[in-house]
Protein backbone atom coordinates (compact mmCIF):
# COMPACT_ATOMS: atom_id res chain seq x y z
CA UNK A 1 0.00 0.00 0.00
CA UNK A 2 1.38 3.29 -0.65
CA UNK A 3 0.28 6.02 1.38
CA UNK A 4 0.16 9.92 0.04
CA UNK A 5 -0.81 12.82 2.12
CA UNK A 6 -2.55 16.27 0.99
CA UNK A 7 -2.89 19.27 3.70
CA UNK A 8 -5.23 21.14 1.24
CA UNK A 9 -5.56 24.12 3.47
CA UNK A 10 -8.88 25.84 3.92
CA UNK A 11 -11.47 26.09 1.02
CA UNK A 12 -14.83 26.30 0.36
CA UNK A 13 -17.30 23.31 1.11
CA UNK A 14 -18.09 23.10 -2.46
CA UNK A 15 -14.10 22.79 -2.90
CA UNK A 16 -13.37 20.16 -0.74
CA UNK A 17 -16.20 17.90 -1.82
CA UNK A 18 -15.00 18.30 -5.14
CA UNK A 19 -11.47 17.54 -4.37
CA UNK A 20 -12.51 14.52 -2.64
CA UNK A 21 -14.88 13.32 -5.44
CA UNK A 22 -11.29 13.70 -7.64
CA UNK A 23 -9.51 12.01 -5.25
CA UNK A 24 -12.47 9.17 -5.44
CA UNK A 25 -12.62 8.94 -8.72
CA UNK A 26 -8.28 8.54 -9.68
CA UNK A 27 -7.47 6.66 -6.41
CA UNK A 28 -5.43 3.48 -7.70
CA UNK A 29 -5.90 0.56 -5.79
CA UNK A 30 -2.72 0.14 -4.11
CA UNK A 31 -2.84 3.91 -2.33
CA UNK A 32 -4.22 5.33 0.68
CA UNK A 33 -4.56 9.07 0.93
CA UNK A 34 -4.62 11.19 4.03
CA UNK A 35 -6.05 14.29 3.18
CA UNK A 36 -6.09 17.14 5.95
CA UNK A 37 -8.08 20.35 5.19
CA UNK A 38 -10.47 22.92 6.68
CA UNK A 39 -13.43 25.22 6.35
CA UNK A 40 -13.59 29.22 4.78
CA UNK A 41 -15.95 29.85 5.66
CA UNK A 42 -17.65 27.55 8.69
CA UNK A 43 -19.29 24.54 6.94
CA UNK A 44 -22.00 22.13 7.46
CA UNK A 45 -21.81 18.64 5.69
CA UNK A 46 -24.57 16.79 5.14
CA UNK A 47 -24.59 13.22 4.51
CA UNK A 48 -25.50 11.36 1.27
CA UNK A 49 -28.67 10.19 3.00
CA UNK A 50 -29.17 13.59 4.98
CA UNK A 51 -32.43 15.46 4.41
CA UNK A 52 -31.39 19.25 3.14
CA UNK A 53 -34.70 20.21 5.08
CA UNK A 54 -32.56 19.05 8.45
CA UNK A 55 -31.07 22.37 8.21
CA UNK A 56 -32.42 25.99 9.38
CA UNK A 57 -31.74 27.38 5.64
CA UNK A 58 -31.83 30.96 7.05
CA UNK A 59 -30.05 30.58 10.17
CA UNK A 60 -27.43 28.89 7.89
CA UNK A 61 -27.20 32.25 5.73
CA UNK A 62 -28.18 34.93 8.53
CA UNK A 63 -24.58 33.21 10.36
CA UNK A 64 -22.48 33.16 7.17
CA UNK A 65 -22.00 29.67 6.97
CA UNK A 66 -21.89 27.52 4.14
CA UNK A 67 -23.56 23.62 3.42
CA UNK A 68 -22.50 20.97 1.45
CA UNK A 69 -24.27 17.44 1.00
CA UNK A 70 -21.32 14.82 0.88
CA UNK A 71 -21.23 12.82 -2.64
CA UNK A 72 -22.26 9.45 -3.08
CA UNK A 73 -22.21 6.83 -5.96
CA UNK A 74 -25.31 4.46 -6.39
CA UNK A 75 -24.87 1.38 -5.69
CA UNK A 76 -25.98 -0.36 -8.75
CA UNK A 77 -23.03 2.09 -10.27
CA UNK A 78 -20.62 -0.79 -11.76
CA UNK A 79 -17.45 1.58 -11.27
CA UNK A 80 -18.11 1.73 -7.19
CA UNK A 81 -15.32 0.18 -5.68
CA UNK A 82 -13.44 0.57 -2.31
CA UNK A 83 -11.81 3.48 -1.95
CA UNK A 84 -9.02 4.22 0.85
CA UNK A 85 -9.54 8.07 1.34
CA UNK A 86 -9.18 9.33 4.80
CA UNK A 87 -10.33 12.73 5.32
CA UNK A 88 -9.70 15.03 8.22
CA UNK A 89 -11.00 18.46 8.95
CA UNK A 90 -9.75 20.71 11.37
CA UNK A 91 -12.08 23.54 13.30
CA UNK A 92 -9.09 26.03 14.49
Amino acid sequence: MIWKFIDSGLNTGLNNMDFDLMLAKTLKTDEAILRLYGWKPYCISLGANQPEDSLNIEKVINDKLDFVKRPYRRQSDSSCRRVNLFSYVSFL
